[in-house]
């Protein structure tokens, strides 16, 4: 019986392999929410002063999407009394008090416009 020398040879190889054990604390972790009024005028300031040409420009130098830029700019159809209202939080915001889905609501629904300026309300105390 002939066998050839390469069937002979030993095909399991081991490896070792020494990775850093990353410990992270999730305790810790700080999230901060940004007020979506003050962030719409500052896009709309970043525009009017032709520190970009447009919207597209915009989300280009911001990295976001055009789509994302226009629903913000779009915060500031809104009533003044809400505007001026979710302004006076501050930013960052220290909770999710109003999102930007909920503002956005408040374009179309009267009712919608009622709850989040009950929920400003409470939030003021």
């Amino acid at each position: 019986m002939h066998v050839s020398p390469i069937c002979n040879i030993d095909r399991t190889f081991t490896h070792i392999f020494f990775l850093k054990a990353k410990i992270s604390n999730t305790k810790s972790v700080n999230h901060f929410y940004q007020n979506p009024v003050i962030l719409a005028k500052v896009y709309k300031r970043m525009i009017n002063s032709g520190e970009v040409k447009s919207q597209t420009d915009l989300a280009q130098k911001l990295g976001i999407s055009k789509v994302h830029v226009c629903r913000v700019l779009s915060l500031l159809k809104l009533d003044n009394e809400l505007l001026n209202a979710v302004e006076k939080i501050g930013n960052p915001m220290p909770t999710r008090v109003v999102t930007e889905r909920m503002l956005r609501a408040c374009l179309k629904s009267p009712e919608i416009y009622k709850s989040v300026m009950f929920r400003l309300s409470d939030c003021k105390e």
